[in-house]
């Protein structure tokens, strides 16, 4: 067995995990980065705790407005009902189309105004890495020794 803490977990799985569904899986990976922006907000927001309930909303917003580019402030309640709650609970994605990077042979999409399209495009390759720049912003940071993200969150590991 191992204890994970919060900083491993955004690791291995936020990062290391989900750029390899990334790979294979791009529409999976969309909702993994969402329950995953939900997640670090957690992590910042110091008065709460894991089991609070009712706080999706608040700690969604959160993260986009601490640790993302101020770019998806502009679009973060959209994110939050269309992408976040809607991929989240029943798999669709409300008016956002998802693509990658190889599906614009053009290059019309850049990273610079893939947020700003009218026509509410979300870019994998691009959402991804402003996702994993958001978690090396919560792993860099210190915490005081009694913080939640200094205490093991999750057991992994056979059972003994």
């Amino acid at each position: 067995m191992r204890d994970i803490t919060p900083k491993q977990l955004i690791k291995e799985l936020l990062i290391d995990e989900i750029g390899e569904v990334n790979k294979k899986h791009p529409y999976l990976s969309f909702n993994l980065i969402s329950s995953g922006i939900e997640f670090l907000g957690i992590c910042i927001d110091k008065g709460c705790k894991w089991t609070d309930q009712g706080k999706s909303k608040k700690h969604f917003y959160n993260c986009i407005d601490k640790l993302f580019p101020k770019r998806y402030q502009i679009i973060k309640s959209k994110l939050y009902k269309d992408l976040r709650c809607g991929l989240v609970h029943c798999w669709l994605s409300g008016d956002f189309k998802l693509t990658e990077i190889r599906n614009d042979p053009t290059g019309t999409l850049k990273y610079k105004n893939h947020i700003l399209s009218n026509q509410d495009i979300l870019v994998l390759d691009y959402f991804y890495f402003d996702f994993v720049q958001a978690c090396m912003k919560v792993i860099s940071k210190t915490y005081d020794k009694r913080d939640k993200m200094n205490a093991p969150i999750i057991r992994v590991g056979p059972l003994s």
